[in-house]
């Protein structure tokens, strides 16, 4: 269902846009059937792996003598005043399903559930993936309106492909199915508090976080712990040595090894 999605978002010239107004300033974003919640001021995040104020220099250089460097600068603060993008929203769109279907393609989720001894379940899937898509989040939300926009893209991709997923796991009533998609939802908004927190934390509380979620506090080696721990750190360090073009226009992400080879 995924790839049939992205076939037609592809090939479509015009995609409605996702919710607007999105009051969030870390990468939190409840997508509960294309709501989002507000996050209080409290919530903003200042630290440069993931802070808009580390935004790279974006704005097309104008040579024209018509323009002066001071007014180049006054240009370019208006249009992020504005709000205003640099790539369109169908592409931007378009990166956030692709971003989501390179993920898949190339984050290892059975060397999780080994390494990490997790059952072998959809919920052991969603719990992997999510981990991931918030590493996303975190890069992409340091890329301003476009980011945002192509978070909620993303966002949006997972939970058509869960959907998908779900309907393949049994004769389960629409009822009951969506009753428990509600219930992944809402640990889901939760997850990402607690990540988002933990990122800026010491290794400690970013252990914490993963025991709580990814383990459901059910891990009795420290050590297998550990190795997630040293692999999220590497990843976000990697996620943010990407320019603003290869995460939002090229959406190739490269996804290190969980267990490091000498």
């Amino acid at each position: 269902m995924l790839r049939n999605s992205l076939s037609r978002l592809l090939q479509s010239r015009r995609i409605t846009e996702p919710a607007r107004n999105v009051m969030v300033l870390s990468s939190l974003a409840s997508q509960k059937f294309g709501m989002c919640i507000p996050v209080s001021q409290s919530s903003f995040i200042t630290n440069t792996l993931w802070s808009t104020a580390y935004l790279p220099n974006t704005m097309p250089q104008y040579t024209s003598k018509r323009y002066s460097s001071t007014d180049a600068s006054l240009f370019k603060r208006f249009i992020k005043k504005m709000g205003l993008l640099k790539y369109s929203r169908t592409k931007l769109k378009r990166s956030g399903f692709l971003l989501y279907s390179d993920l898949t393609e190339k984050v290892r989720v059975d060397e999780f559930v080994e390494v990490c001894e997790l059952p072998d379940t959809f919920y052991s899937w969603f719990l992997v993936t999510e981990l991931h898509i918030w590493m996303l989040m975190v890069r992409l939300m340091a890329e301003g309106n476009e980011g945002r926009f192509t978070r909620n893209a993303l966002i949006e991709a997972l939970w058509e492909d869960a959907d998908a997923r779900s309907k393949k796991l049994g004769a389960a009533s629409l009822s009951i199915r969506k009753e428990q998609m509600e219930a992944i939802n809402s640990s889901f908004q939760a997850a990402l508090f607690g990540y988002d927190e933990a990122l800026i934390e010491d290794d400690r509380v970013l252990a914490g976080a993963l025991w709580r979620r990814l383990f459901s506090k059910k891990c009795e080696d420290p050590e297998r712990l550990e190795c997630c721990v040293h692999y999220v750190r590497r990843q976000i360090a990697l996620l943010d040595s990407l320019s603003r073009e290869e995460i939002l226009m090229d959406c190739k992400v490269k996804w290190v090894p969980l267990l490091e080879r000498d």
